[in-house]
Order: structure tokens, then C-alpha cells, then sequence
């Protein structure tokens, strides 16, 4: 694989990842969890076996401290918590949190392999001939410009609280 084939990413993939975070948004826009005390003991008891499980997997490796975290699990994990749960998933700063969270990742798999090269190019590579109107990134700019400018902009909104 040439240099040049390392930076190229397709057009559609790159607005593939630009529909999916926009998806994304608006999916966190609508969410809503039914909060329904009926569901939400079917949800809780689901929940709990589904761990119980998990933990049953690894019983061998340490049955004493597996039947502690299951005792602790059956205590802990109530009708409350998964109301508070509901709660904080259904905040907006959650919402905001997710978003970020998936926006920094595609963003970074994407500008990774830009990283090195702009800032340091070699004699055998000049950034000026790579980066033109031909390359995707270049053709999709203003999109990739928008989705990180509303992805500092609710960065900044989570840490100011």
C-alpha cells in the first residue's frame, strides 16, 4: 500500500460516519425509556440473571468472592437504582456525553493517519500534493468542520456542568 493509499479514505465511508453521527443525535434526541414500575421489575429481574451468569463464568476462579458479589448484587441492584438509571440515561448530559464519546472516536480513526504527515513531512512526500480537491477528506471538509465544532461545543457545555 502506497503512502498516498494510507490517507485515502472513500467518499462513502467518510459519509457513511458523518450520517451515522447525525443519526446518532437524533436518536439521543428521542430517547425515552418507559418507565412503567411493571417493566421495570421484568427489566430488573432480567438484569440480574443476566449478571448472575456472567459471574457464574468465572465461579471456579473465586467462589467465595462470586457469591459476595452476588449477594451484594441482589441487594444493590433494586427498583430505585434502575429508576435512577433511567434518569440519568434520559439526562442530557448523558446524551451530550455519548455523543462525544462516538464523535472523538470516528473523528480520530479518521485524522489518525493525517496526524504525522502534515506536521512533519518527508522528502519523499509533500502534503501540498496529497491534499487537493481530489482527496475525500478535502471534498467533505465542511461537514468534518460542522460535526467538530458541535462536538467541542457539547464537550464544552458537559464541563461547564
Amino acid at each position: 500500500m502506497s503512502f498516498e493509499e494510507t490517507l485515502f479514505i472513500q467518499k462513502s465511508k467518510l459519509r457513511f460516519v458523518i450520517q451515522e453521527l447525525d443519526n446518532l443525535e437524533s436518536e439521543l434526541e428521542g430517547v425515552t425509556i418507559n418507565s412503567n414500575e411493571e417493566l421495570l421489575k421484568v427489566s430488573l429481574e432480567e438484569s440480574k440473571k443476566a449478571y448472575m451468569e456472567i459471574l457464574d463464568a468465572f465461579y471456579v476462579f473465586s467462589p467465595q468472592k462470586i457469591e459476595k458479589v452476588k449477594e451484594d448484587l441482589n441487594i444493590k441492584l433494586d427498583l430505585n437504582l434502575m429508576k435512577e438509571v433511567i434518569r440519568a440515561i434520559q439526562s442530557a448530559p448523558i446524551k451530550k456525553a455519548i455523543y462525544v464519546t462516538y464523535s472523538l472516536y470516528y473523528l480520530s480513526l479518521i485524522m489518525l493517519p493525517h496526524a504525522i504527515v502534515t506536521r512533519y513531512p518527508d522528502n519523499n512526500h509533500n502534503p501540498l500534493e496529497i491534499y487537493n480537491k481530489n482527496l475525500p477528506l478535502i471534498q467533505l471538509f465542511g461537514d468534518m468542520v460542522e460535526i467538530m465544532e458541535k462536538t467541542l461545543s457539547k464537550l464544552e457545555n458537559l464541563l461547564r456542568g
